[in-house]
């Protein structure tokens, strides 16, 4: 299969630098690359309130994309809403929408206790995406993921 649209999901900055890492080193240099950070919400009676400003979400797409270009990518960028707990579902939703090759995840952002409770956004992705997902994290961290250390470290 032949990438040409990559969906990167940019939590922070870190995510990108990171997400933009896995990227060159999948050997791309033609592909289109769409970043997508979202913005969670929580809901509290009827009323959702942001987790973040708008303009904090958008100085990080504008920050991500800026990276890409510089890197010599055609790139945008999208700020996508969810609620605490459906991050996944609106990565896999935007990249399948999109018609995305490949999805890129930074590093899983919770201790190993939250994830075992919780699952991970990483893990959900992982399970409901329907094209291959690279994740961007050290074989220590996927372990925490994965069945089988074996598993974790073919990934990484």
């Amino acid at each position: 299969m032949k990438v040409q649209k990559i969906c990167v999901a940019v939590k922070d900055l870190t995510d990108c630098a990171l997400g933009l890492d896995v990227v060159k080193a999948m050997g791309i240099d033609n592909a289109e690359v769409r970043l997508v950070h979202v913005s969670l919400h929580e809901n509290f009676g009827r009323a959702r309130f942001p987790l973040e400003a708008p303009e904090e979400a958008s100085h990080i797409v504008e920050a991500a994309v800026a990276q890409f270009r510089w890197a010599g990518f055609t790139v945008h960028g999208k700020v996508c809403r969810a609620l605490v707990g459906k991050e996944s579902g609106a990565i896999v939703d935007d990249a399948t929408d999109w018609g995305a090759d490949a999805i890129v995840l930074g590093r899983p952002h919770h201790g190993d206790l939250a994830i075992r409770m919780r699952g991970s956004v990483v893990q959900r992705v992982i399970q409901s995406s329907p094209c291959p997902v690279v994740v961007a994290a050290s074989a220590a961290s996927l372990s925490a993921l994965s069945p089988s250390r074996e598993q974790a470290e073919r990934v990484a």
